[in-house]
Formats: C-alpha cells, structure tokens, sequence
C-alpha cells in the first residue's frame, strides 16, 4: 500500500512526499492551467488523484518509447473466463 500526501499546492506545481516501500524519487514540475484543470476533473470524475494520473502517464509514455518494460499480463481468471463465455451467449 502506498501513502502519500501532498505537500504544496500553489500556481500549479505539485510538490509530493510519497511512502511506499519501494524507492522513489521526488520531483516537482510546472503545469499549465489547462493541464491543471484537466487532472481536477478526472480526479472528481473517477476518484483518482494527480499525482497518480501522472505517474500513470508517465509510465505508458515511457513504455511507449521502450525504455521502460511493459506489464506483465496476468494469466486470465475463472471469473474473467465466465465473463467472457456470458458475453458470447448474450451476443
């Protein structure tokens, strides 16, 4: 489980403290108002914080480019394998 709590809010640069037990790093960056804007509305839309929404862009982005390997993907489970067969009988 992660914890974290934002430190500062102000003009637009987040600044995190984040305690996991993996290690990670500190960074602060600026934003524009529109960039801002946007990560407030997914966060009310879908209950997902900034500073996870960013880390979640910056992983696909870095993905993308290969220097970062893709997740594993999970072998699926007898729940998904029933969704998937009432699916097919629904169609």
């Amino acid at each position: 489980m992660v914890m974290m709590r934002l430190l500062t809010w102000q003009y637009n640069v987040y600044t995190l403290k984040v305690y996991s037990m993996s290690p990670r790093k500190r960074y602060s960056f600026w934003i524009n108002d529109a960039q801002a804007e946007g990560l407030k509305a997914v966060k009310a839309s879908d209950d997902v914080s900034e500073s996870e929404q960013i880390r979640q862009a910056l992983n696909e982005w870095l993905k993308k480019k290969g220097v970062m390997k893709a997740d594993r993907k999970r072998a699926p489970t007898s729940v998904a394998i029933r969704r998937r067969r009432s699916d097919k009988e629904l169609k």
